[in-house]
């Protein structure tokens, strides 16, 4: 390298002295200062050679980053434009399954304990009704699907008193029901005089002596946090082999 930078050089010094007699003959025609009292300006063919150089490695490197930045725009541009066109299937997928979910607890509800039947059924009937909305993303569809079932969950680890109507003795009757999970559903009458226990392998009320009714009583006012939990003698389902 040193020849061809020697030559450029004495190539650039040789214009400069050229163009500078050129100057100097136009300033001692026109009656300008002596040479020596003119300032010449000071260039460096090999700084502004090495000037050049960096420059022009200072584009190629910034060529060379934004092609990887193009590259992997596109990248994530074609991975976004796949997942988009699944948008479509996963949706048509969706919708069905939560109809089915829904379809599952209304039979469930149907199927379980039927301890406050009316109100659960009606959150269903809700949830349905829920589903038909236009204006209901898919993700509130969802979620009110699983409050649903994450109310039914709770059921199961509840004690619970309500009021109610019930055929006792052939007649409509106002009724305390006393539900303990899904383990034991009773009913008893507000003087005492009538009590009875759901039977859920024969989908039947059958009735109960009154050696339950102090039980009975003491776990409604249980329920109703009137008393501090304790055990109960009320009638179970036997259990059965598997």
């Amino acid at each position: 390298m040193r020849k061809p930078l020697r030559v450029l050089w004495a190539l650039g010094s040789a214009l400069y002295l050229f163009a500078g007699g050129i100057a100097l003959g136009q300033e001692a025609a026109a009656g300008s200062p002596p040479p020596e009292e003119a300032a010449l300006p000071a260039l460096d063919p090999l700084e502004q050679y090495g000037t050049s150089l960096d420059v022009i490695e200072t584009l190629r490197t910034y060529n060379r980053q934004m092609n990887e930045l193009v590259q992997a725009q596109l990248a994530e541009k074609s991975s976004l434009d796949r997942q988009l066109a699944q948008v479509g299937l996963v949706r048509r997928g969706v919708l069905p399954l939560m109809e089915k979910m829904v379809d599952a607890l209304a039979e469930f509800v149907e199927l379980d304990v039927p301890f406050q039947k009316e109100e659960r059924m009606e959150r269903v009937a809700n949830v349905r009704e829920w589903m038909q909305k236009p204006d209901k993303s898919e993700a509130d569809k969802y979620r009110r699907i699983v409050e649903a079932y994450q109310i039914e969950n709770e059921y199961g680890r509840e004690i619970t008193a309500y009021n109610g109507k019930l055929e006792v003795n052939g007649e409509p009757t106002n009724v305390n029901f006393l539900q303990v999970g899904r383990v034991a559903l009773v009913y008893q009458t507000p003087n005492e005089s009538d009590a009875g226990v759901w039977n859920q392998k024969e989908r039947r009320w059958d009735a109960l002596d009154s050696g339950y009714r102090s039980a009975i009583r003491q776990g409604l006012r249980i329920a109703r946090k009137q008393a501090a939990p304790d055990l109960l003698r009320l009638p179970l389902p036997a259990a059965e082999d598997l």
